[in-house]
This record gives C-alpha cells, structure tokens and sequence, in this order.
C-alpha cells in the first residue's frame, strides 16, 4: 500500500452554509413571513455570493432558497430551492426549528452546505464534508505508542485528565506500530 494516498474529504469550514439556529437568532421565525439575504465576501476569493431567502410559515414551514451560480461551463445557473422546516418541543417550552435535507436523505440538520462545485445545499452527509479537525492528527496517540508505560496507566487510569483517547483507538495505533 505504499506510495497509495487517501483522498481527503472536503471541510465544512470552507463551504457557504445556512443555519437554521442564526435565523433564529435573526427572528426570521417570529416574524410571520419574512425574507431577507445572506451574504458571503469571503470564500475562496470569489465574488460575494449572496442567497435570497423567504420563509411562509404553515403546517408545513418551508425556507425558499434563491441564487445564482456558475455552472461546469462558466454559464450563469440560477437556482431555487425549498427546505422543509420541522419543530420539536423544548423541554422548558417553546420550540426548536431543524431543516429536513433537501437532497437525498431528509435528515433533521440544524446546518445545510454548498460546497464548491455543488449546486444545491444539502447536510454534511449528502455532501460527504466533514470537519477539519477530524482530518487533524493527535499527537496525543503517538506519545501513547513510544511509551507503553503511559499506555498501561492512560488504560488503568480513573483520572479524567489522562482519558485522553478512546481505548480502541489508542490499541488500533499500537498494533499498527508493533507495539502491542
């Protein structure tokens, strides 16, 4: 398996995104219907990009997405998209707003991502994004590996500061490096 590398997922942190807990925290919910923009300066030194969008309350709430991108062939796409809007009860009362994805799984998400590339937004897992700091290595899990007398106090340990790492993925590292 030498010389193979594994492909690197993309990030979130480099995706637009919408939240449905910043529209909360902007009363787009309180309000009855109501619209508004949401505007991106930053990303990847494109043009900012905005996204247009209008929520209608009803049995069924839904957040209209609207924006214009460019396509594979550098011709300008303009897209609409719905999101379904589901509520559950709080424990102390009110409710809590949730997107249902509007791409392939309809999953509850409190975030929907375009990627680059993509021309809808959909959850993390339509998109197959994940979090940069998964993709981070812990320097934690190579001193367990040098050091099998810390390994066996890290696992015999009560103490919370020494939890550091899983037991499994602490025992997958020292078998991958011969160690136990």
């Amino acid at each position: 398996m030498s010389g193979a590398r594994r492909h690197k997922k993309q990030v979130v942190e480099t995706c637009r995104s919408v939240s449905v807990f910043t529209l909360k925290r902007h009363n787009v919910f309180s309000r009855g219907q109501s619209g508004g923009t949401i505007t991106w300066s930053y990303w990847l030194a494109d043009p900012a990009f905005s996204v247009s969008f209008f929520y209608r309350p009803s049995t069924h709430p839904m957040l209209s997405l609207s924006y214009d991108l460019i396509d594979h062939w550098d011709l300008p796409l303009h897209i609409d998209q719905d999101v379904r809007l589901v509520t559950a009860p709080c424990q102390f009362g009110g409710v809590r707003y949730w997107f249902l994805c509007p791409r392939y799984c309809g999953m509850r998400v409190g975030k929907l991502y375009l990627p680059a590339g993509a021309e809808r937004f959909g959850c993390r897992r339509c998109h197959n994004l994940t979090y940069r700091s998964c993709q981070e290595h812990d320097d934690r899990v190579n001193k367990l590996a040098r050091d099998p007398e810390l390994f066996a106090e890290y696992v015999h340990s009560k103490q919370p500061g020494l939890q550091l790492l899983g037991y499994r993925a602490a025992m997958r590292i020292l078998r991958k490096d011969g160690l136990w």
